[in-house]
């Protein structure tokens, strides 16, 4: 279930509050593509199993964890019994609800309460208690609203990382954006790369990367045919660049991907394809 924010200062921010309440009859395991964004996990459920970064092995998840920026894909593993608040920040944005700095978290799960201290205990047994889905989102808005700081560097870097995919917008026919494209407060390239790795979690050159794969993968979720265009489209070299970064990012190369294998693979590629203005059909 999703449930729309509506407090005016947190929209800009976050992407999408679910709920996941719900026995899982399979043991299916699913993969989570990079994306630009993070998420705060408020598990109640049972454990799950996950991996992280350059981990080939998965690791047991317990409890309410945050899942830093992605450089590359993930496989999860859900656990039959699942019971789980799911908070998505915008790219960058999360880095207005917390003190800590995007790169420690990048392709890392780490312990909610390490990020958001032990406030997070109350909105765990909230989401444990509370069955009505407009009170727990009253609640939820609560609770990042007494974490929201203001800090104008964070905000400008949240506009530029926006307008990466806002400038490669649905109806575009190529991805053309430079690193110079987001130095709109012309500093030195060192400041750049040091602020986006405090802000984003990645370098402005990593970021632009993995946009083009998002890019790729709304290109290809329309329409597979001819994997040259495609990867010309988003900007790569030839198609042998393509696949290799494709493989990089997904586990897969470009025509083995199946958007459909999972529900959960295709509500990732809906929430891709919105960034780039995109509607969120289904959700």
């Amino acid at each position: 279930m999703r449930l729309k924010v509506k407090h005016p200062l947190l929209k800009d921010h976050i992407e999408k509050v679910s709920i996941l309440r719900s026995q899982i009859q399979s043991d299916k395991q699913y993969s989570v593509l990079p994306d630009g964004m993070t998420e705060l996990i408020i598990n109640t459920g049972n454990p799950y199993d996950r991996t992280a970064g350059n981990e080939i092995k998965s690791i047991r998840i317990k409890g309410s964890h945050f899942v830093g920026i992605k450089s590359r894909h993930c496989i999860v593993k859900p656990d039959r019994i699942m019971n789980t608040l799911n908070i998505r920040f915008k790219p960058g944005a999360a880095s207005l609800f917390t003190r800590s700095e995007a790169d420690e978290t990048r392709d890392r799960i780490v312990d909610a309460e390490l990020i958001f201290g032990k406030e997070i205990r109350k909105l765990e047994s909230e989401f444990f208690s509370e069955q009505d889905p407009d009170m727990l989102l009253s609640k939820v808005e609560q609770f990042l609203l007494s974490k929201l700081r203001k800090d104008e560097k964070a905000v400008m870097i949240l506009k530029q990382a926006r307008s990466v995919y806002k400038t490669s917008g649905y109806d575009h026919q190529m991805f053309n954006v430079k690193i110079s494209d987001l130095n709109t407060g012309n500093i030195s390239s060192k400041s750049l790369e040091r602020i986006y790795r405090q802000y984003i979690g990645l370098t402005p050159k990593q970021f632009i990367n993995v946009v083009r794969f998002n890019y790729s993968t709304k290109l290809l979720f329309k329409d597979n045919s001819n994997l040259t265009d495609i990867g010309y489209r988003s900007g790569y070299f030839d198609q042998s660049h393509f696949i290799h970064s494709f493989k990089k990012f997904s586990g897969r190369s470009p025509g083995n991907y199946d958007f459909y294998s999972s529900k959960t693979n295709l509500v990732n590629q809906i929430i891709i394809n919105a960034q780039f203005g995109l509607p969120q059909e289904g959700l």
